[in-house]
């Protein structure tokens, strides 16, 4: 590569605001940016061909004290991970993680989205990385006040925002509507329930509700002004349409749709 071209290469490096580094197939630093200099914390001839970790200071590497590349560690390192993935054909490979980096007795915790794409240097392949600092969007991360009933959250303007607009301004996130697996069974087996309620008809209905209320036969027939007799038949049907044995489970079916803490308009004449 030519004067002008290490210039020119130089140049863009530095346009990038994030810390970009370029490496080889073994995460050793060929070339890096004026931002980098910074988390690099050493002179250019101290750091280039320097492998990744080492240079950085990962916490991992600190700790074994194998080098990069050399720990257990490193076979589940995401960034090594996405420079094979780069250089595999992988047209761009991002990742959003955690890094530790040790200087000294002090830890620094960055939280990185990285970004790993393949190009020719030197008439060779290699990979750019792009480490940017995503640090006040994992703020979400830490507490965050949340009403237990609503489930909105505060903002640091004691504002109550729901969730779905909070993720919006803060990480210009949006959230789609889905179930998970429990819930969306939950929810069939409501709609199941809530098809056999609506098979009822308006006196097995009210029957329903006074059988759930804890009203005997005999009560049930002075409320509804009716034989005890009739009564019987009209619960018998009402189990067998909601296809339960017995009250108790009549009333875990009437909970489960909402039935007991639902006020009718003709509660007060029932109780």
């Amino acid at each position: 590569m030519s004067q002008d071209s290490e210039l020119l290469l130089g140049q863009l490096l530095d346009a990038i605001p994030g810390f970009a580094l370029l490496v080889d197939q073994d995460v050793s630093i060929l070339k890096y940016n004026s931002a980098a200099r910074s988390l690099l914390g050493a002179e250019q001839r101290g750091i280039l061909r320097q492998r990744g970790g080492d240079a950085l200071h990962c916490v991992h590497i600190t700790n074994v004290g194998d080098g990069c590349g050399r720990s257990e560690f490193c076979k589940t390192c995401l960034i090594r991970g996405a420079v094979s993935k780069a250089l595999a054909g992988t047209r761009c490979v991002r990742r959003r993680f955690r890094m530790e980096l040790q200087s000294g007795a002090k830890t620094t915790e960055l939280y990185v989205l990285l970004s790993a794409s393949a190009l020719e240097y030197q008439g060779k392949k290699v990979v750019l990385l792009i480490l940017e600092d995503v640090a006040e969007l994992m703020e979400l991360q830490n507490l965050l006040p949340i009403c237990i009933k609503c489930k909105r959250v505060r903002d640091a303007h004691m504002s109550w925002n729901a969730v779905d607009a909070y993720l919006k301004r803060h990480m210009d996130l949006l959230l789609t509507n889905s179930y998970c697996p429990e819930c969306l069974a939950q929810q069939s087996e409501l709609a199941e329930l809530q098809q056999r309620a609506a098979t009822l008809t308006p006196r097995e209905y009210e029957v329903f509700c006074l059988v759930t209320k804890g009203r005997l036969n005999k009560q049930i027939a002075a409320v509804l002004g009716t034989a005890e007799k009739t009564i019987k038949i009209h619960r018998g049907r009402v189990m067998a349409k909601m296809r339960v044995q017995s009250a108790a489970e009549l009333v875990h079916l009437a909970d489960r749709l909402g039935l007991l803490s639902r006020r009718r308009p003709d509660d007060e004449r029932h109780i």
